[in-house]
């Protein structure tokens, strides 16, 4: 089945064109560059991994760590979880070329499960309720995942969610600004050592 919002032209496009739209869907999909098991990968994609895991393995248990508000759960689940990460760590060493890969992903899930056991209890001691990532009701709840941009201006902060959970796939680097100038005598750059030195090309100049 497919959705789409009346007022969003591009939308109406995908239904105009349905037909086209839909035998050529794959063609929308923008390939990814990503090193898998890298440390940069791992440390970036571990934790949405294992709680997005543990969410929809636990969708049809009653009592479990599916719904938004339950991420205190985590308490009574433990076992559930290990599990989890049991089957994970198996995936991850039949697929990593390397043993340190291996251990750094190991490393990283049991991490990650002292860290959300000691959020759940972090949480009880201050009467608060662990949830996922709403919070709001005047402070009732404590999150376990924050957004990227949400982290960095959160950094240092006691209160800081243990869990960063990119919005998507876009997100994996910092933002940098630069400052462009057409006046030459504003322009700053330092060259690298052992590299001829860049002059500014003027009017004309290849």
């Amino acid at each position: 089945m497919s959705l789409g919002n009346w007022a969003r032209p591009r939308d109406l496009a995908h239904f105009e064109q349905f037909k086209h739209y839909h035998e050529t869907f794959y063609a929308h999909v923008e390939a990814l560059s990503v090193t898998p098991y890298s440390p940069t990968s791992l440390e970036r994609g571990i934790d949405g991994l294992l709680v997005s895991a543990a969410r929809v393995l636990q969708a049809s248990v009653t009592d479990g760590l599916s719904p938004e508000r339950e991420a205190w759960r985590i308490r009574d689940e433990r076992t559930a979880v290990e599990a989890i990460a049991e089957k994970l760590k198996k995936r991850i060493a039949a697929a990593a070329l390397d043993e340190a890969a291996t251990k750094r992903a190991n490393d990283l899930l049991v991490n990650r499960l002292d860290r959300w056991a000691e959020r759940a209890k972090r949480a009880a001691d201050m009467h608060k309720t662990l949830v996922y990532e709403r919070t709001g009701e005047g402070g009732k709840y404590l999150p376990l995942i924050i957004s990227p941009e949400n982290a960095k201006a959160s950094v240092g902060g006691s209160m800081e969610a243990p869990f960063v959970i990119a919005n998507s796939m876009r997100e994996v680097q910092p933002e940098i600004n630069l400052l462009v100038s057409p006046v030459p005598d504003r322009l700053f750059a330092r060259a690298p050592d052992g590299v001829a030195e860049w002059t500014l090309p003027v009017g004309g100049e290849d």
